[in-house]
């Protein structure tokens, strides 16, 4: 709950993007199962799942969460270059008319 309530409050601020969200849920995640075996090593229950497989999830949760970060922000970045290329190439043509050299 916690979690879900930063996450509301970063998204409403405008800190976190719709498409950061689910990579920075993923890696909250992640952080909890981290906190989740550290916890469960000090004292085990034998009714619980044991604490290498929390640290194991934990560690899986935060990769898969990072990657997914990392591709939202290249996707963006990508479309910030296809844009500036786009304008560049805009601006080559339109000097290029405007300079064109006259035959003779």
């Amino acid at each position: 709950m916690l979690l879900l309530g930063f996450l509301l409050i970063a998204f409403l601020l405008g800190i976190v993007t719709l498409s950061l969200l689910p990579g920075v849920f993923l890696m909250g995640l992640g952080v909890i199962f981290f906190v989740m075996a550290l916890l469960k090593s000090r004292a085990p229950a034998t009714y619980e799942m044991p604490p290498r497989t929390t640290l194991a999830y934990g560690a899986l949760l935060l990769v898969v969460g990072l990657l997914w970060a990392s591709l939202s922000v290249q996707t963006v970045l990508a479309g910030y270059a296809l844009a500036v290329v786009l304008v560049f190439f805009g601006l080559v043509f339109l000097a290029y008319t405007r300079i064109r050299p006259v035959s003779k």
